[in-house]
């Protein structure tokens, strides 16, 4: 689903069919108007989708309750979620620590989006980068595309071994990247 609002009714319907139809790989959720609530319900009727690899929730009002949500989705062998993308939500400090408690304990994400997030000071991002450190996590891919600046963003590009790739572009970050967490 691309750029419909979820309205209550339709809210209670999708969760419905997202706790019967177990077997999804690809949930995509773009742009629907979901704030923190919302999203909360939707990613813990995904506890039992032992298949989904992608879950795309970029363009809502996801915040930190939909974060601590996450981080206990995050930790599970199932789903084998390989891809998130939260690009352009309203994750703050908190929502950046939820996500760093379900990052610590996760070994199948290996893309993480987090382009255009505005709200995170350098302790969210400091708390996101000690738990790439964790053995068990196994990112790839950290997206942090057009993150402004407004605040202090320690980025350390040897935070961990298998982070292969930074995607910096157009970002204030890029010229961070050599200070240390």
């Amino acid at each position: 689903m691309c750029g419909c609002k979820v309205r209550r009714g339709d809210l209670r319907s999708l969760v419905s069919a997202l706790s019967e139809f177990q077997s999804l790989r690809e949930i995509e959720l773009i742009s629907c108007e979901l704030d923190g609530n919302d999203a909360s319900e939707i990613i813990r009727a995904l506890a039992g989708h032992n298949d989904l690899e992608k879950l795309d929730l970029h363009s809502n009002q996801i915040g930190g309750n939909s974060c601590a949500a996450l981080s206990a989705l995050l930790p599970k062998p199932d789903p084998k979620l390989a891809v998130l993308d939260l690009t352009r939500n309203y994750i703050d400090d908190e929502g950046a620590a939820n996500l760093a408690t379900g990052l610590t304990g996760n070994s199948t994400l290996r893309e993480l989006n987090l382009n255009d997030i505005r709200d995170i000071t350098e302790a969210g991002w400091r708390a996101v980068f000690t738990a790439l450190q964790s053995p068990s996590c196994r990112l790839e891919k950290l997206d942090l595309d057009s993150n402004d600046g407004n605040n202090d963003t320690p980025v350390d590009s040897a935070t961990h071994q298998q982070l292969m790739l930074f995607d910096l572009e157009n970002s204030v970050l890029d010229r961070r990247i050599t200070r240390c967490i």
